[in-house]
């Protein structure tokens, strides 16, 4: 793999944050006097067999510096390029079944895939193009994708899915046999040097969504994934125990494995999937508070009824997860009194485009819960989930250079320091607080005086001792409560979050 940018003449590592890729080898290419321009860097990866599929997270760590986060895409079929011209319908190029397309759209291209099927076939395709992180400057990679038949009849066609965010993903059943065509697209027709994708095309299964849509760590579950044009299947999972900050289920048959998973939620809750009819207060599906209710939506005027016993001044917040597990569903949710149908809480767009409520339980009795579509829109893909918890103080602290869409990076000259301002939220408790690294490089130190460590935002100074070695690591930056005079303990992780698009108005 060849990586390009600049100043990466002394380039020393290649740090990637994810599993399923080793870095075998690289060097920096030298022209025949032994100088480099530093434009580029040569990789040997080793792609492990079974690894989880999709972005694997990477920077270019040099002597004097790191470079920003780029993603590299690991895929389950073999890859082919794309050969122009390829811009005509009449003159497409022609592929295989079960490949990954890697192409370019150019301004006001259209490419053309052509393939073989059969009557009764599912043929699927799924485009990484936003997704890939490389979009910058006057234009950005917006795809659209279309299957066609040979006499031009529009079979599927899609612009962002909510599943796969901007891009786009088709799958349908093959009505005879014959050759199909595969067109993508900027849906403006935009598109420059920089708008390259990653476009999967076979008859590997492409659901939209799954029920339930979380479960318990360790736990072995049945889940239904949905919107498949095959038609809705089951499958038994077995969940991790160790829970990662980013995590899913990857659809398999005896055909393929679909391109990206579906998101799901590892959460110590109990579930309640939901049982028809349960389209009204008094037919509400039984479920625990505590707990998670699941469902979907099939029919746009319906809402969705889950019911639970709770006693007076019992505090719960009510979360929503729909667009958060990339679901088309724009959720409202509501309280009520089972016995009465009293609604006595809404919400809409608390959490985004998701919901949410706190609530405190009036009397003994038993309170439902409703979901229905803001727009009263409904299909197997406005599935959710919906997590009652109790109230837990909670601190999400992140660096505020992020708001002006720069990427922070802690880089720490020897002898000296490096400082961060972070953004802290306290949620549901007070005090200050402090930082701390699990496992920092040899010879740096975190410091956050006492004075600093009561706002809402604070500096945190790295320093690094004036023989600390020239390297990099990757580390847990803990944020935690303390005050000797509290007695709890109450930590989270310092995140930094990574714009990766940039597109019109920033």
């Amino acid at each position: 793999v060849v990586l390009n940018g600049s100043n990466l003449q002394d380039a020393e590592e290649v740090l990637i944050y994810d599993d399923g890729v080793e870095v075998i080898s690289f060097e920096v290419p030298k022209d025949e006097n032994g100088n480099s321009d530093g434009k580029q860097l040569k990789v040997r990866f080793k792609l492990a067999e079974g690894a989880t599929l999709g972005a694997k997270r990477l920077r270019i760590r040099t002597r004097t510096g790191l470079t920003n986060l780029k993603v590299f895409h690991l895929g389950a079929l073999p890859v082919v390029d794309e050969v122009e011209p390829n811009t005509i319908f009449t003159e497409p190029q022609a592929i295989e079944q079960n490949v990954t397309v890697h192409g370019r759209v150019d301004r006001e291209d259209m490419d053309y895939y052509m393939v073989e099927a059969k009557q009764g076939q599912r043929l699927s395709a799924e485009v990484f193009g936003m997704r890939m992180g490389l979009s910058g400057g006057a234009n950005y990679f917006d795809p659209s994708l279309t299957i066609l038949s040979e006499d031009r009849n529009v079979l599927v066609s899609n612009d962002d899915a909510a599943l796969v965010w901007n891009d786009a993903v088709v799958s349908t059943i093959i009505p005879a046999d014959g050759k199909y065509i595969i067109a993508i697209r900027d849906s403006s027709y935009n598109g420059d040097g920089n708008s390259f994708y990653r476009l999967h095309i076979g008859n590997f299964p492409r659901p939209t969504a799954i029920v339930p849509a979380g479960g318990k760590p360790g736990e072995t579950l049945t889940v239904t994934f949905l919107g498949d044009p095959a038609g809705t299947f089951t499958r038994e999972i077995t969940l991790p125990t160790d829970v990662p900050d980013r995590f899913g289920l990857t659809a398999e048959d005896e055909h393929g494995v679909a391109p990206s998973w579906n998101w799901f939620r590892l959460t110590n809750l109990d579930n309640a999937i939901e049982v028809e009819p349960n389209n009204t207060h008094t037919e509400a599906t039984a479920g625990t508070a505590p707990g998670a209710f699941n469902g979907v939506l099939t029919e746009g005027d319906e809402a969705d009824y889950f019911k639970f016993t709770a006693t007076k001044g019992q505090h719960f917040d009510i979360e929503v997860y729909a667009l958060r597990i990339r679901s088309e569903l724009d959720p409202v949710v509501s309280v009520h009194e089972v016995a009465t149908g009293k609604q006595l809480a809404a919400n809409d767009d608390s959490r985004g485009s998701d919901s949410f409520i706190r609530f405190k339980i009036p009397a003994d009795g038993e309170y439902a819960v409703a979901i229905r579509d803001h727009l009263r829109q409904g299909s197997d893909a406005h599935t959710y989930r919906v997590e009652i918890t109790p109230i837990e103080p909670k601190i999400v602290a992140r660096p505020t250079e992020f708001s002006r869409y720069v990427q922070p990076q802690i880089i720490i000259p020897q002898g000296g320091g490096r400082g961060l301002v972070v953004s802290v939220s306290r949620a549901d408790f007070g005090g200050p607080v402090n930082f701390r690294g699990d496992d920092l490089p040899a010879g740096v130190s975190i410091e956050c005086p006492e004075g600093w460590r009561g706002g809402g935002s604070m500096p945190v100074v790295f320093y690094a001792a004036a023989d600390a070695p020239v390297a990099g690591k990757y580390t847990s930056l803990v944020t935690y409560l303390a005050d000797p005079k509290q007695e709890r303990v109450i930590e989270g992780p310092l995140s930094q979050l990574n714009l990766m698009i940039r597109g019109r108005n920033n």
